[in-house]
């Protein structure tokens, strides 16, 4: 029998899915543990060492009150204690002045520390600087100081989301290969190695090599931890499904933000926030493999296996024998020869046809779009006014309930609808962000978590939207297609901060030119709306324009770190 067949007789919803979702937690939420960088690669305060004035044989403090008169302003945005108004040039101090022209009278620390004693039409480059105390990131253990080493930081995280970028096709292969609890069982620990390794590393050079690498075994974790959650549930809670993994993930965030919130030290960050992936590894070997992926191989006794155990622990008897069918494909000859292969195609089918070659790009730019602006603001979220950990938290909680507005959305409005509308929103909210005036922080965080809101709607009904305009044999790889290309916008986003060297919301002003520049691409897509999902090219090509009232299956959506990570499936 098939699977979708054997399944209903296990059961679809008892004890043995309810115990699958609680082992899954620990690895989705080693998976948001990704974004710790957000974190470790922090530009922080700090201030060049004035030994004019800082008392050698005592702990500088940070923020002295002869600072003003010591060193020039900052002319970009800097975190510092008192406000980006006061904070000091990252590099830059006063020039002394000649000892004859300062103040006498004073004690030997404070004798060439008054506001005579520098002259404040010249500047030169520190080579030492004071950091805070207890709040620790590379900026200090590496000394990556100065405006012009700014991408130094940025670099970072293009490192970390180009590592799942080139991870996804080896995650995909190799979970083809050897299965989706194969992966986990083996990438998750090279994951783990890299993540605590570099939480030692003595060196600039090695902190990067190792977060590449991280990111780059991790890439298909997410992946395989939707497929074995939603796979033995029945089709009509797939949705559900999905949306509780995504959950995991979006609670594994503010996880992230609670632990760097009680650590300030990168490196114990790090330690603390790898600790679920240490403990998922002994987790995984109590989960079962993917039985569609045993069918596929032939191991079609394993996978009967599976399915008594669930029946067991479901407490379902078993009228009668499990016999499931094989889905091992074997190559043939006629499929693999002849330079015919190549031609007939799905995707290159696609490419033939003008219209959904137009619909291709579309959809591409819309992923480009939302990539782009979900993880710039997801990493913005630690530079907005108040408390940095606070905000880091919220911006990953409020992505909960951003999968019912989705789901709601595309239901009753359209696709279309769903997509741009969530666009619209969330560039409204940062343009309004920008128009606040000083002094309006809560006001400020509220229209960010809105924008955060929208985007993850906007991304997660995006997902929907991609599948229903394709025909089913080039659906895999359209949707493929565009979550690589969409990735490198993940991999542009952390470079956004450096715009502040023209002014401090600019980076805010590209995110909200972004997403109504999406919303204005959604109105040259058909809707898909209770739409019958297209077999053919022919089909598709006539999508929005006959409506019929057949729901899409409920497994198509997903959340977008499930998006983001297709390719390895």
């Amino acid at each position: 029998m098939e699977f979708e067949e054997a399944l209903p007789k296990v059961g679809e919803s008892g004890r043995f899915q309810l115990l699958n979702f609680a082992l899954l937690l620990l690895p989705t939420v080693h998976t948001a543990m990704g974004m710790i960088f957000v974190f470790s690669a922090r530009d922080i305060p700090y201030r060049c060492l004035i030994p004019e004035c800082d008392d050698a044989a005592a702990a500088p403090a940070l923020d002295p009150p002869w600072l003003s008169w010591a060193a020039p302003p900052s002319t970009v945005p800097r975190p510092w204690p008192s406000g980006n108004a006061r904070a000091p040039d990252s590099c830059l101090r006063y020039a002394p002045r000649p000892a004859s022209t300062t103040s006498p009278a004073a004690p030997r620390a404070t004798s060439a520390c008054w506001p005579e004693s520098f002259d404040t039409n010249r500047t030169e480059r520190c080579g030492r600087w004071v950091f805070p105390e207890h709040d620790t990131t590379i900026v200090s253990e590496f000394n990556v100081t100065c405006e012009d080493n700014r991408w130094k930081l940025t670099i970072v995280g293009s490192l970390n989301f180009l590592g799942q970028l080139l991870g996804m096709p080896f995650s995909g292969v190799y979970s083809d290969r050897f299965g989706r609890r194969g992966l986990l069982l083996v990438l998750m620990p090279l994951s783990l190695a890299c993540g605590i390794w570099r939480s030692f590393a003595t060196s600039y050079d090695a902190f990067l090599a190792l977060t590449f690498f991280d990111s780059f075994f991790a890439a298909g974790v997410y992946s395989a931890v939707f497929i074995l959650g939603v796979e033995l549930v029945a089709a009509r809670q797939r949705v559900v499904g999905s949306s509780v993994v995504a959950c995991f993930f979006s609670l594994g965030i503010a996880l992230l933000g609670a632990v760097a919130w009680c650590q300030p030290d990168w490196r114990w960050q790090i330690r603390i926030g790898y600790l679920p992936a240490a403990l998922s590894v002994a987790a995984v070997w109590f989960l079962p493999e993917s039985v569609r992926w045993l069918l596929s191989r032939g191991r079609t006794g394993e996978a009967e296996a599976i399915l008594r155990r669930v029946a067991a622990v479901n407490r379902v008897p078993l009228s009668g024998p499990l016999t499931l069918r094989s889905t091992k494909v074997v190559a043939s000859a006629a499929s693999g020869g002849g330079g015919r292969g190549w031609d007939s195609s799905p995707i290159v089918q696609v490419f033939r046809s003008g219209l959904l070659q137009r619909r291709l790009w579309l959809t591409t730019v819309l992923w480009l779009a939302n990539s782009f602006v979900y993880f710039g603001l997801a990493m913005r979220s630690v530079a907005l006014a108040g408390d940095l950990y606070l905000n880091f938290i919220l911006a990953g909680l409020v992505e909960i309930p951003s999968y019912v507005v989705a789901w709601f959305v595309s239901d009753r409005w359209g696709r279309r609808a769903g997509v741009g509308g969530a666009l619209i929103v969330t560039g409204g909210s940062l343009l309004a962000f920008l128009m606040l005036p000083e002094g309006l922080e809560w006001l400020q965080l509220i229209l960010y978590l809105t924008g955060k809101l929208g985007i993850t709607t906007s991304f997660t009904v995006l997902y929907v939207f991609t599948a229903e305009l394709f025909p089913t044999n080039a659906r895999h790889s359209a949707i493929g297609l565009c979550s690589t290309i969409g990735r490198i916008g993940s991999v542009v986003a952390p470079q956004a901060p450096l715009l502040e060297v023209f002014f401090w919301g600019m980076p805010i002003l590209v995110f909200s030119v972004v997403c109504l520049g999406g919303a204005c691409v959604t109105l040259m897509l058909p809707e898909t709306l209770n739409a019958v999902l297209p077999n053919s090219v022919s089909e598709a090509k006539a999508v929005g324009r006959v409506l019929r009232p057949v729901q899409p299956p409920a497994q198509q959506q997903q959340p977008p770190q499930q998006q983001q990570n297709v390719m390895s499936v």
